[in-house]
């Protein structure tokens, strides 16, 4: 009925299924990290970048990385790479979800991965590899929001439960309050030579975003506007 979910979620949910973004959560870029194993010319290139991204371009380029497609750890990469002037095209992605991530990196069958969460501070998995690029040194400003299955609010004894959810929520977790206002998060993303382009802003109670396909000029609008919290 109602929960909280990343921007990949946000997108999914918001454009496919109309779901309601129905308060801010909490940012979400602290633990979406890329690792690398410490053994790698990456990791023993040291910080290049400003925003301490590890590694030259000649360190990165056909090294095969594991990482969940279409996600925020998967956009992270993509401006990482940017940093050091590569595309996404320049890397091999192996798509697998986070924790068979973290275990694939634990049991030594993969050099470079993305995680979040927890996983992002394993005592293991951090005494083996290196953080080499994260969301908050990049600047990427990525949200967690509260999210409510459209029928289950038009229900009206699920409504007023999804009312108490919200509150209580707020009031066991004031840390993670964001200003309903204010808060706002954007970002872009140019994909490799192919052409495409992804454009996004969220905000506490709305979400924009814009695809476009730059060799056949295809674009596509959304302009989520969802309810606010009560």
């Amino acid at each position: 009925d109602c929960g909280t979910t990343g921007l990949g979620g946000v997108l999914v949910g918001a454009s496919k299924y109309g779901a309601y973004i129905i308060g801010a959560a909490a940012q979400d870029r602290n633990s979406l990290r890329i690792f690398a194993k410490n053994d790698t010319d990456i990791v023993k290139a040291g910080v290049t970048t400003e925003n301490n991204v590890y590694g030259t371009a000649d360190a990165w380029k056909g090294q095969e990385i594991l990482v969940t497609t279409g996600s925020t750890l998967h956009y992270t990469l993509a401006v990482g790479l940017n940093e050091i002037g590569l595309e996404l095209d320049a890397v091999n992605l192996t798509h697998m979800d986070v924790a068979s991530v973290n275990t694939a990196l634990l049991a030594d069958q993969g050099s470079i991965g993305g995680v979040w969460g927890s996983y992002a501070y394993g005592e293991t998995l951090n005494s083996r590899y290196t953080p080499v690029m994260n969301a908050k040194d990049l600047g990427l400003n990525i949200c967690v929001v509260l999210v409510a299955n459209p029928k289950s609010y038009s229900d009206p004894a699920k409504y007023d439960a999804i009312q108490k959810y919200v509150e209580m929520y707020y009031k066991t977790n004031p840390a993670h309050r964001l200003d309903a206002i204010d808060y706002h998060a954007a970002g872009n993303w140019r994909g490799p030579k192919s052409g495409y382009r992804f454009h996004w802003h969220v905000y506490a109670h709305r979400i924009e975003y814009r695809y476009e396909h730059t060799a056949c000029g295809y674009a596509l609008s959304r302009c989520g506007k969802n309810v606010q919290c009560q």
